[in-house]
């Protein structure tokens, strides 16, 4: 069964402090899970000063954020559906799959 879910994208890029009019809460649906996949519920998601840089086109040291695709970093979840044998529904996962409320992985 497919999931909905919400993202949080980047929709234009700011020239100082950005604010809540550089950011759309999206919502999406996840495909259904195929072998070897994890559906995944964030508990936490970080949010830190290091991200500002992403947020520039011409970030030097980071991968600059796309305009209109789900923000990464660093977050923890919970395993709500899996079809992997490496993980149960239930288990406590770290990922850089950020700033979204559900997402899909191979359990890399």
């Amino acid at each position: 069964m497919a999931t909905l879910t919400r993202q949080v994208h980047l929709v234009r890029r700011p020239a100082h402090m950005p604010d809540a009019s550089h950011f759309e809460i999206v919502e999406a649906t996840l495909p259904d899970l195929r072998d070897g996949q994890v559906l995944v519920r964030n508990l936490w998601m970080s949010v830190d000063p290091y991200m500002r840089r992403n947020m520039d086109e011409e970030a030097k040291d980071l991968d600059p954020w796309p305009i209109g695709a789900p923000l990464d970093g660093p977050c923890v979840g919970r395993v709500i559906e899996s079809r992997n044998p490496r993980f149960r529904v239930g288990d406590v996962v770290e990922s850089l799959s950020g700033w979204q409320d559900h997402f899909i992985s191979r359990g890399d």
